[in-house]
């Protein structure tokens, strides 16, 4: 059942928060499949824009990259030479030859079926120069770049199906730009994340692979021991559309792990990892993340207030999302309501595009409504940084301050559809009255268990939405509440209500 989902963002009343990520007005266009990396080409500091993905030209899949060049403040125009157009591929920058420019390693299909795969190195004028590395192309999979053997340049780790239906999970070590893959004896995988991580803090970094395997979904530590690479027994379990992340989220000097991606239920499951120092793991609890599928994940300090905060894109079983969230401290995160459009088959990530001091964000995919999304978010958490720029293009972003919680909500859905099944799609709409969350979400499962039960050919899937703002009082609530409401009666949809 094809759903359109409606939601309204209410600014919430009560203590006022800064702006914290401002629209700018040039945009890349909006991607799906879409793999992206912001990239300091040429040495000078400021960082460009790379995106490779595709979208819809009728019927049609059409791969695109676009190089978005910086010409001013807050300014970028898209350079089309020196880049493939690429689809369900992945890109990944560092310095490959030693020179402080940062080069680019990026592997897809072109539009007419073909793998590709190439390494660019960043040239002085800003543009790149392809190499002749041979390296196997895949898609559906992932690269990383970093130095396995400290000899100073960074070595290359690619995953996915490659051109004759292989998975495979792949190490290319960089000796002078002559790139020769070792046997490192990785699991391969596809629909997931092959990534670097130092986590014995030796210097070498080690590896994990997570996403499908030829036997199922797999996820999978091996310690780098000066290049050669042994599996761990820590017990993972498998996740496929995943990602996964090496980061010091508890401040301690060593990294611990997230992830998330589905599991062998088909449900989404998010799973965070400290680093308890001797190459284990232990999970920890993560009240207030929601599971994603499809998802990506990338780390940066956004407030910059001397932690790592997250930024998720991917997909609940409800809708897609794209959720910034703030460490904040002791494995805890708070969603911070940025007022992103949430998309799958996307990506966001974190870069300092401006060099003032807070990492601003790119968010690429396809929203609720099916519409392209390709935006960059200006940070404005420095506030020494003047603009002169028109402002008329902005996203309102309350923080909430989770110690005056728990907080009101209300929960909505709707569809074109046939919940009774008698033959007749019309356009619905179901609402719940306003209550008290105690415990994440639990609010979404008792909607759906009401929906699901009085309505069977729904069918049986997480559709509650609990409304995006948090509310300090039942009236503020119930106030926004019966704004939704209003606003779906305009456009013709009948209105059922769940009240318990």
């Amino acid at each position: 059942m094809r759903l359109t989902l409606l939601f309204l963002f209410a600014v919430m009343l009560g203590k006022g928060h800064a702006q914290v990520f401002t629209l700018i007005r040039d945009q890349p266009p909006g991607l799906v499949h879409a793999a992206a990396v912001w990239v300091d080409v040429d040495g000078n500091g400021k960082k460009d824009l790379i995106v490779a993905g595709d979208n819809s030209a009728g019927s049609r899949s059409v791969p695109k990259t676009v190089f978005f060049k910086q010409t001013g403040p807050d300014k970028f125009a898209a350079v089309t030479k020196g880049l493939p157009d690429f689809t369900i591929g992945a890109i990944a920058r560092g310095d490959l030859n030693k020179d402080g420019r940062q080069d680019v390693v990026f592997s897809g299909q072109l539009v007419n079926g073909q793998y590709v795969a190439g390494v660019l190195l960043g040239q002085a004028d800003g543009n790149f120069r392809k190499t002749e590395a041979a390296i196997t192309p895949t898609v559906d999979g992932s690269i990383a770049l970093a130095d396995i053997d400290k000899d100073g340049d960074d070595d290359i780790l690619l995953s996915g199906k490659d051109a004759k239906g292989r998975i495979i999970t792949a190490i290319y070590r960089n000796d002078n730009l002559k790139f020769t893959e070792i046997d490192a004896g990785l699991a391969g995988i596809m629909r997931g994340k092959a990534a670097f991580g130092d986590i014995n803090v030796d210097g070498f970094p080690d590896i994990i692979v997570c996403g499908l395997s030829a036997n199922g979904p797999v996820t999978r530590l091996y310690l780098n021991n000066q290049g050669r690479f042994s599996s761990l027994t820590n017990h993972f379990k498998g996740l496929k559309n995943a990602d996964a992340v090496f980061a010091d989220l508890d401040n301690d000097k060593w990294p611990d792990l997230i992830i998330s991606g589905e599991n062998t239920a088909g449900r989404p499951a998010t799973r965070l990892f400290k680093n308890l120092q001797n190459n284990m793991f232990a999970e920890v609890s993560t009240p207030g993340i929601r599971p994603l599928l499809n998802c990506t994940i990338d780390v940066a300090d956004y407030d910059v207030d001397g932690d790592l905060d997250l930024v998720m894109t991917g997909e609940s079983l409800e809708r897609p999302y794209a959720i910034v969230y703030q460490n904040q401290g002791q494995f805890l995160f708070a969603d911070i309501m940025a007022g992103l459009p949430g998309v799958s088959a996307g990506t966001a990530r974190w870069g300092d595009y401006d060099n003032d001091g807070d990492p601003d964000l790119f968010v690429s995919g396809l929203d609720v409504c099916y519409n392209f999304i390709g935006q960059i978010y200006r940070n404005n958490t420095n506030p020494e940084i003047i603009r002169d720029e028109p402002t008329d293009i902005f996203i309102e972003s309350p923080i909430v301050d989770y110690g005056r919680g728990p907080y009101y909500y209300f929960l909505f859905s709707s569809c074109f559809c046939d919940p009774q099944g008698d033959g007749k799609n019309a356009y619905h709409m179901w609402v719940s009255n306003v209550h008290k969350e105690m415990n994440d979400f639990e609010l979404n499962y008792k909607f759906n268990e009401l929906l699901v039960t009085q309505y069977p050919n729904w069918g049986p899937a997480d559709r509650g939405h609990r409304t995006s703002n948090a509310f300090i009082t039942a009236k503020e609530a119930e106030v926004s509440r019966l704004g939704v409401i209003e606003s779906y009666k305009a456009d013709n949809y009948q209105i059922h209500y769940f009240n318990w």
